[in-house]
């Protein structure tokens, strides 16, 4: 009746934000894809791997392991995505699949 999806929209940009600010990558990718807004998930997406380069460490790690249609919103998130399945199945010993 009222359609507020443009306000529900900027408060997930604002919550997206805020958590890059505060360091909590995986908690703005999530606030990014509920956004639908694709810029703005690629930019988090972009955070999570500058951040993996660094130190080797995946950040949001439940959400990247249980990401299903919504990584479409963004290459970027889908590469980060197939980037997490191959590292587990790398760390798992399963070479073949891994490479796949």
């Amino acid at each position: 009746k009222y359609d507020l999806s443009h306000q529900a929209q900027s408060v997930c940009k604002t919550m997206t934000m805020r958590a890059v600010l505060s360091g909590r990558l995986g908690s703005a990718l999530d606030w990014a894809i509920q956004s639908k807004d694709a810029t703005v998930a690629a930019g988090v997406a972009d955070k999570i791997l500058d951040y993996y380069a660094q130190c080797g460490q995946f950040v949001g790690l439940d959400l990247l392991d249980s990401l299903g249609s919504e990584m479409l919103l963004s290459v970027k998130i889908v590469f980060l995505s197939k980037y997490r399945r191959f590292h587990c199945l790398y760390e798992a010993g399963k070479f073949k699949v891994a490479g796949e």
